[in-house]
């Protein structure tokens, strides 16, 4: 008699047993649903803040921080890319659970922030001054080389960089001024001078990306020089040509610093020097070649554009 009464208690109350079961069902996705998002969030509570001067707020993973700046990955990503940001862009690093300011608190004047912005991708972007117009003096007249008929103080030249390279080219003339041993009837004849290439490389760091002062390269040159005089050969008066052409090869290393539209470079080229000598007199031909250790040191002054 009891289990007909219970049969007919369920049946007259199926909606009711329903919601129990329901609740329970919720209860247990509850449960299982917090176990498997605990050790995301317990993760992304263990991360650090990055509050950025622009108002960013970023949870990172610290990899390495200098006074350059904080090389860190974030949270949100499960890829491990890694992000620098510099320390001119970075307001402060909040540590899970505390604060620990990256920079003081009042830190010292500075520019502008826009004006900051463009200094600092001009000091990372290799390719940046684009052109610079150089000139300067040069000792390649007190370097040991041949004894040709002038020496030239001065050089002039330009050079580029390229984007995302190390590389800048430029082009260097440096003029010869003829003097007179006391020829008679001497006379200049035709371009005096050297014109060459050289390529400079630099570095740029991987954590900063701040680019190097310090560079080295290579220094190719060709020159000439030609004259002509008179000399007495008794009985006869002779005209003499005399024609220099020369090769130098050097290694080149020096610093290079800029400083607003002012860039200033101090080089020390060293290398060799590979020349050839023709005379020719009335109906007598000199011809010969050698080759001499060549040090030019340089300084030059330039503009940037």
């Amino acid at each position: 008699m009891k289990n007909i009464y219970l049969l007919l208690a369920m049946a007259t109350r199926p909606h009711q047993m329903q919601r129990r079961v329901k609740t329970k069902l919720g209860i247990i996705s509850l449960f299982f649903a917090g176990m498997i998002n605990m050790p995301a969030a317990y993760a992304q509570n263990n991360c650090d803040t990055l509050v950025a001067k622009d108002g960013r707020r970023i949870a990172v993973e610290v990899i390495r921080s200098s006074s350059k700046g904080l090389l860190y990955t974030k949270c949100s990503e499960t890829t491990g890319q890694q992000y620098f940001m510099s320390q001119e862009k970075i307001l402060e690093l909040r540590k899970a659970g505390a604060v620990a300011p990256v920079k003081t608190a009042t830190p010292p004047p500075a520019l502008p922030s826009v004006e900051k912005e463009v200094r600092f991708k001009e000091e990372t972007d290799l390719s940046k001054p684009k052109t610079i117009v150089w000139a300067g003096l040069t000792l390649g007249s007190a370097s040991i080389d041949f004894e040709a008929n002038g020496r030239g103080y001065f050089q002039f030249g330009a050079e580029i960089g390229f984007k995302d390279s190390p590389l800048r080219l430029g082009v260097l003339l440096h003029p010869i001024f003829s003097r007179n041993d006391g020829y008679e009837s001497y006379e200049q004849k035709g371009a005096r001078g050297e014109i060459g290439l050289v390529l400079k490389s630099f570095t740029k760091g991987r954590l900063t990306g701040n680019v190097s002062k310090a560079y080295w390269g290579i220094d190719l040159r060709t020159g000439r020089q030609a004259y002509t005089y008179s000399g007495n050969n008794f009985p006869t008066q002779l005209d003499t040509d005399v024609k220099y052409t020369w090769t130098t090869v050097m290694p080149r290393i020096g610093f290079q610093f800029h400083y607003k539209m002012l860039a200033f470079d101090l080089a020390l080229p060293i290398g060799y020097q590979f020349y050839r000598y023709y005379n020719t007199s009335g109906n007598v031909n000199t011809e010969y070649t050698g080759g001499n250790i060549a040090l030019q040191p340089s300084f030059s002054l330039g503009l940037r554009f």
